[in-house]
């Protein structure tokens, strides 16, 4: 068991809970398509083995396989503004929203934006899925509610 967080210095560490060590530390610059200017890690997801992170403008993700080094191995590039939450749905789907007034979605296996929901007038903090409702939430208190099935 373990609590993965993320900070503005650029890095983003796993913690044991049983004796809360910090026991894997991952500096995101060291990602190949991280960009050195903007490294602040705004929001970290785990899903399965893999541990996904809105740095930047972009979502970077790394292969999470025990007794190993983290591996960086994707990158998801398109929104125009800080990416401020991460989630992976059931069906293998990566979900993104931003300070661009706009949520992604995008394809795992190449790495390209399948959709993008862009109605929000504010930057998009929060976002939820339930069945084939996607919910996003912006910063001045709307939400908004998406019917989406890929």
């Amino acid at each position: 068991d373990r609590l993965v967080s993320c900070s503005d210095d650029g890095t983003i560490r796993m913690w044991s809970l049983e004796d809360y060590e910090c026991k894997e530390f991952i500096p995101v610059a060291a990602h190949a398509e991280a960009d050195e200017d903007k490294c602040n890690v705004n929001c970290v997801c785990v899903a399965g083995d893999r541990l996904y992170a809105g740095v930047g403008s972009s979502v970077l993700m790394w292969d999470l396989k025990e007794g190993e080094e983290p591996n960086a191995s994707q990158a998801y590039h398109g929104h125009t503004d800080e990416v401020r939450m991460v989630l992976v749905t059931e069906d293998g789907h990566v979900l993104s929203c931003s300070d661009d007034c706009t949520v992604k979605a995008w394809s795992q296996e190449t790495q390209h934006c399948i959709n993008t929901f862009g109605k929000h007038e504010s930057e998009v903090f929060c976002m939820c899925r339930d069945g084939r409702a996607l919910y996003s939430g912006e910063q001045d208190g709307q939400i908004f509610r998406w019917d989406w099935t890929p």
